[in-house]
């Protein structure tokens, strides 16, 4: 009984996960439509670039913009051809099976770069026009509008101003020349007071040629001379819409009034093969005109919903091969779980045995090599000791050789200074004997009175007495000498 309510509960739960996820993606895509509509902050954020272009560039500029591709076409086209004149191009477009408005702005190749480089801002351009063209043409109102409140409308030279009941158009001046203005959105619209939701600003670059007068906010590119299949469609402001005649038929330079008021005048109409494939942005606008291509806010709604659906898919696959493991595990299993983890236990022993004696290894050779470095050092030192004791014994030897040298010469000069010496000691006695029997000699010298005998006798006596001195003197030199 508990086993089959187990499985009871287990299949309710499963179907519910399984329910829940369509149940969810029906109820977000009937709330898509609503979420995918761009708020009144959203459209003058995007319009504020251009909601000041001349009406006749503008309406071409907005029906443009729901053809992305087409526009990309021609801008990439242009950019071949580029050193061919407005006429030129004109004529040669003919061939191509682009849109009226596309080949329209193929005179503007700066406003046709401006679309395909900000690609994204085309494209949601173009899907606010096609959601709701009042609103965007209520939009451009209103901001021009803000910019008549800031005073900077009146400084706009190449175009004309003028006033229909509540509403403000921008024409050219002279019909033929269309001039382009660039404006700093942050600028000229006043205090902006969508907080969150800033102008968008187009910087310019050094390759864009403007020319700015000496007063106010508004720069210019050169004028373009228009002459036919240019001026089809106009704004009917009054009944918030766009109207456009024939192409062919619009070889003259037609004024907005006549535009308006042509036999032939008629709303604008999307065409869908002019979109070349390109998802619209919800199933509202998808069903209007019959795309077989998911919207935008489907397919991503899908792509949340489909993770979603995935997460919860392996989750229910997960419940199913748990409850399924638990319900049939067997005795085979069980044993065959049992040897798998013994194999795995054996293989982490061998695992780690391997690695153990890798350990080894790499001890072994880290202690073998440092051996040999020992051994290497203690050799070179024993070397280097031995080479110092070989140099420090010749030093030595050098050195006895050089003392012994030293006191030869020493000796030899201390027997010269004896020899020196003894001679000197031997000449300074004999002087001093001498000096003394010559005193003697002179003591006992007669006077002049005594006799001469007696003189001659006692100098006799004297000479003799002197001679056995010095005799005697001299034997005793003799004899220390011999000594």
């Amino acid at each position: 009984m508990n086993y089959l309510l187990k499985n009871i509960i287990v299949v309710f739960s499963l179907a519910i996960l399984i329910s829940f996820p369509s149940f969810a993606e029906e109820n977000a895509m009937t709330q898509s439509d609503v979420q995918s509509e761009f708020s009144q902050a959203q459209l003058e954020q995007m319009l504020a670039p251009i909601a000041l272009y001349p009406d006749s560039l503008l309406t071409h500029l907005l029906i443009a913009s729901t053809y992305p591709i087409e526009v990309v076409q021609a801008e990439r086209w242009l950019d071949e051809n580029s050193e061919l004149e407005s006429e030129q191009l004109i004529a040669l477009s003919e061939d191509k099976d682009w849109d009226a408005s596309v080949k329209a702005l193929l005179p503007f190749p700066r406003v046709l770069k401006r679309l395909s480089e900000n690609l994204d801002w085309t494209q949601q351009l173009g899907d606010a026009f096609l959601q709701d063209e009042a609103k965007v043409l209520a939009s451009i109102q209103a901001l021009r509008q803000k910019a008549e409140e800031a005073g900077n409308l009146a400084d706009m030279e190449n175009v004309a101003v003028s006033y229909e009941d509540d509403s403000i158009v921008i024409e050219p001046v002279h019909r033929e020349i269309v001039y382009v203005p660039y404006y700093d959105t942050r600028v000229v619209y006043g205090n902006w007071h969508w907080s969150h939701h800033p102008p968008v600003y187009w910087g310019m670059s050094h390759r864009d040629l403007y020319y700015r007068p000496h007063h106010g906010l508004f720069s210019w590119h050169t004028g373009v001379h228009i002459s036919f299949n240019f001026f089809f469609s106009a704004f009917h402001w009054s009944n918030h819409q766009v109207v456009v005649i024939n192409r062919h038929q619009s070889r003259y330079a037609y004024s907005r009034g006549h535009v308006l008021n042509h036999h032939s005048a008629v709303r604008w109409g999307h065409n869908p093969s002019h979109r070349r494939g390109v998802a619209y942005r919800n199933n509202q606008i998808k069903a209007r005109y019959h795309s077989n291509r998911p919207s935008y806010t489907h397919t991503k709604e899908a792509r949340s919903f489909g993770s979603k659906s995935h997460a919860n898919r392996a989750l229910v696959n997960n419940a199913k091969v748990s409850t399924s493991r638990a319900n049939h595990v067997s005795n085979s299993q069980i044993k065959r779980t049992i040897s798998r983890d013994l194999k795995t236990d054996k293989h982490v022993r061998v695992t780690n045995k391997i690695r153990d004696n890798r350990v080894k290894t790499t001890y072994s050779t880290q202690q073998t090599s440092n051996r040999a470095k020992k051994t290497t050092s203690q050799s070179r030192l024993s070397r280097g000791v031995k080479s110092e004791r070989k140099v420090n014994d010749v030093r030595n030897k050098n050195d006895g050789y050089k003392n012994k040298r030293d006191y030869a010469v020493v000796n030899a000069d201390k027997a010269k200074s004896r020899t020196y010496n003894n001679s000197t000691n031997k000449t300074e006695k004999y002087n001093k004997v001498r000096v003394k029997n010559t005193r003697n000699v002179e003591k006992v010298r007669p006077t002049a009175t005594k006799s001469t005998n007696r003189s001659s006798s006692r100098q006799k006596s004297t000479r003799s007495n002197s001679s056995k001195k010095s005799r005697n003197h001299n034997n005793a030199d003799n004899r220390k000498r011999g000594h």
